[in-house]
């Protein structure tokens, strides 16, 4: 329980499979302490959280009004809909805090919707009262960063590592659908040195037991990688994140074998962790 005069800071990570947020700001083997739920159900388990456009249920299932009436399936555009979906999550996240008051609220979404989605749930949530029928959240500030920025900041926490500004870390973030890689330079980050892409369903085809990962499609991805950060031989760290990090970490220190590769600590919580770490930082340097 956060002080009368305490800033409140609480993160959530808006995941493809599943969406995680910090529960408190105390700290229990060096590790914030977190929850997780699904982003999508196969049954419809799910909360329903309004917004101006439609009710959204928190997952992939949209139901809502639009005008045709209740329960009507809306076809909006792709992009929208992913953005609402985020919403809905993020709400729904909220709701399960139980907290009257959030002063910095920081949201990591997918890189491949990050824009449309930092305006529209800045837009949203920034210094709002979120309602859940009879109970409201009141949020501060809003930060909005593509999953995987939080990485940083949680394994420099947990690992006691004392980031040096002229080295450069590439953080690997492997998710359900989505592959991403940054360059940071310490904690900058190279904005012409990061990208996205689609990997399906499943992360690389992983098949057999814990691990074993389609190797061919790893080493090809490894060469997007590559290409997408304009390696030159100038990386110093390779730090692996996400669900999917978890189980390709071996093939991906072995695609990067001229380097030192790491594997954060519970690399599908380290980015929310992350997170509230960095706002953590930046309110104690305001």
């Amino acid at each position: 329980m956060a002080r009368k005069n305490q800033k409140i800071v609480r993160a959530i990570d808006v995941g493809s499979n599943e969406t995680k947020y910090t529960i408190s700001d105390s700290r229990e083997d060096n590790l914030i302490a977190c929850e997780k739920f699904p982003s999508f159900q196969g049954l419809r388990v799910t909360m329903a959280c309004s917004s101006p456009h439609l009710i959204d249920h928190a997952g992939r299932y949209k139901c809502g009004d639009c005008g045709n009436g209740p329960g009507t399936i809306n076809r909006l555009q792709k992009q929208y809909v992913q953005t609402i979906s985020e919403f809905a999550l993020v709400c729904g996240a909220l709701q399960r805090m139980k907290l009257s008051r959030i002063d910095v609220l920081t949201i990591g979404v997918p890189l491949s919707s990050y824009q449309i989605s930092k305006a529209y749930l800045q837009r949203e949530l920034n210094t709002k009262l979120v309602s859940f029928g009879s109970k409201t959240v009141s949020i501060g500030e809003v930060l909005v960063f593509p999953s995987g920025f939080g990485t940083i900041y949680d394994f420099k926490e947990v690992n006691k590592f004392t980031w040096e500004g002229r080295k450069n870390y590439l953080i690997i973030d492997v998710g359900c659908q989505y592959l991403c890689a940054y360059v940071f330079q310490g904690t900058h980050v190279y904005e012409k040195r990061i990208g996205s892409t689609t990997i399906g369903s499943t992360p690389f085809s992983l098949k057999g037991g814990e691990g074993q990962a389609n190797i061919e499609n790893v080493d090809e991805s490894m060469e997007w990688v590559r290409a997408v950060i304009s390696d030159d031989g100038d990386i110093d760290r390779v730090i692996v994140n996400g669900g999917g990090g978890l189980h390709l970490y071996k093939a991906i220190r072995r695609a990067w074998s001229q380097y030192e590769v790491s594997l954060s600590n519970q690399p599908f919580l380290s980015n929310v962790r992350g997170l509230q770490l960095k706002a953590e930082a930046d309110l104690l340097t305001s």
